[in-house]
């Protein structure tokens, strides 16, 4: 058998992991979070790349803010969404006894709607929750009380109380004891007694002059309560 050059012609196909191959099989591997990372770490490496969300060019709407809601009117926002037994059959167009055949009548009213708009309910009004809110006394009630406590006749109390409205905010005593006297027609001796009994109310330093008479009043009422200890 003679050999004799020939040509032939054959077809085959052949993958080629060409690098661009690679990159997307390993992109397709990634979780949206280690793929969102990839490409924030590419977008830093290369400056001319530019993030495209959307596909368009034109600006994204603003989010409408978000309304904060009360914790009432969210309650009755989510009883609004509640639907009785009623609404439930009429939109499957059938009766209620079809819908909930194991329920009493008496329990397909409506009366587990929860309050209507106003805030009544059915068995009456809704409770009035400022009824439980503990309500923080003020300075001048806490000093009021003490001062009842510690003076025993009407004219020391109103002394009292007219000191008690010369203090300033930060507890000082901003009106003068000779004003005070000339205003009731007390002697000064009685406006410097009262004003001695109130400077043992609480909190320790009240009813102080000046800050050197306030750091008096607190190194004695330490002497004091070390003593008794």
């Amino acid at each position: 058998m003679a050999l004799s050059p020939r040509l032939e012609f054959r077809q085959s196909q052949t993958l080629t992991l060409t690098p661009q191959l690679m990159q997307s099989i390993r992109l397709l591997q990634l979780s949206h979070l280690e793929l969102s990372a990839f490409v924030d770490d590419e977008l830093l490496r290369n400056p001319l790349l530019e993030r495209e969300d959307g596909g368009t060019d034109e600006a994204p709407e603003p989010a409408e803010p978000r309304v904060e809601m009360s914790a009432y009117e969210d309650t009755v926002a989510s009883s609004d969404r509640i639907k009785d037994a009623d609404q439930i059959a009429e939109g499957y167009d059938t009766a209620v006894e079809n819908v909930f055949p194991d329920s009493a009548p008496s329990d397909l009213g409506s009366s587990a709607a929860g309050p209507d708009r106003n805030g009544s309910f059915d068995g009456g009004d809704a409770p009035d929750l400022d009824q439980f809110i503990a309500t923080r006394p003020r300075l001048s009630d806490h000093l009021e009380a003490q001062a009842h406590m510690l003076l025993r006749t009407q004219a020391d109390r109103l002394i009292a109380q007219h000191l008690i409205d010369g203090l300033n905010e930060a507890g000082y005593l901003a009106i003068e004891l000779e004003q005070v006297a000339v205003l009731l027609g007390a002697e000064i001796e009685d406006v410097e007694a009262v004003l001695a009994v109130l400077q043992t109310c609480d909190p320790v330093g009240i009813f102080a002059r000046t800050v050197a008479e306030c750091l008096s009043m607190q190194l004695r009422a330490s002497a004091i309560g070390g003593s008794i200890q």
